[in-house]
């Protein structure tokens, strides 16, 4: 049987990013966490965490590349354009 001792908690804030322009995403999350600092006591620590995920280039979906023997390694999942550039990029080398 197990047995709780410590219980981690965290306050998570997601910003409203819809008037706000890829470029300065960054420079907002980092106002928004000094805003936190300066007016909120008795916090252990406050950080800006970013996830990239890779999309591709031509159709916007997430990267993905196949995994299987017949492929080349990676060579894309999503899309007849990336499949093209992949096998053009491999020709060139």
């Amino acid at each position: 049987m197990s047995k709780y001792i410590e219980r981690e908690y965290s306050v998570i804030v997601e910003p409203d990013f819809r008037l706000v322009d890829e470029d300065t995403k960054n420079r907002y999350c980092e106002e928004i966490k000094l805003d936190i600092e300066r007016h909120v006591d008795g916090l252990g620590s406050v950080y800006v965490s970013v996830v990239e995920n890779a999309t591709c280039s031509f159709c916007g979906a997430k990267w993905e590349t196949y995994d299987e023997p017949n492929y080349p390694e990676g060579f894309p999942v999503c899309c007849k354009k990336a499949q093209d550039e992949f096998n053009k990029e491999q020709d060139d080398e």
